[in-house]
């Protein structure tokens, strides 16, 4: 198989398909860059069905993951006012503290400090540092692309720098090649806004 130019026929901009004639009309598609006038195909709709067939085969059973960036902030302010809260407990619950007392001041200082550590143990020391958070959107892309249409699915593959390549045989057999790079899970992983 001879791939005439190496351009994708998933950007839009590529290929075009054109009409003309002044009683019948004629669609073919035909890569701008090549300039050989043999390189045309007079079916596009059939080019587009065996990228879309491709592309489903391919990458449509892979889940849809969507990448956040999460600010530590909130748990860091948790986990100091908790640290501070159990400092103050302790300290008084020293001899001659303010909690160093026998009965209820004493056992509800103790409750209290024990149910403050056991909140400050929940706290997952990743939760404090800014960092990305990877989550399921609950959708295959499969799923994804039958919601989203063409637009959808052109734009994830773009973006993850998939590519679909248009040559011909020998014999004037026309041949596509999907061409998917080895990173192509890291690739499709939708960002947020702030963020892509």
């Amino acid at each position: 198989m001879k791939h005439e130019c190496g351009r994708n026929v998933v950007e839009t901009n590529s290929y075009k398909t054109l009409s003309t004639g002044d009683v019948k009309e004629y669609r073919y598609l035909r890569c701008p860059e090549c300039r050989r006038p043999g390189f045309v195909t007079p079916d596009p709709e059939h080019v587009y069905s065996a990228l879309a067939q491709a592309v489903f085969e391919a990458l449509g059973d892979f889940e849809v993951i969507r990448r956040e960036y999460a600010r530590g902030d909130e748990s860091r302010r948790e986990r100091k006012r908790l640290e501070d809260s159990i400092a103050y407990y302790m300290s008084g619950l020293e001899p001659g503290g303010r909690f160093d007392k026998a009965g209820f001041i004493r056992e509800k200082a103790e409750s209290t400090l024990d149910a403050l550590i056991n909140d400050l143990t929940k706290i997952d020391p990743e939760s404090t540092k800014d960092r990305w958070v990877y989550e399921s959107t609950g959708m295959t892309y499969s799923q994804h692309w039958k919601t989203g249409g063409v637009e959808a699915m052109e734009k994830d593959l773009l973006s993850a720098g998939i590519t679909f390549e248009l040559g011909k045989q020998g014999d004037g057999e026309l041949l596509g090649r999907l061409i998917i790079p080895h990173d192509v899970e890291e690739r499709l992983i939708r960002m947020d806004n702030n963020w892509s």
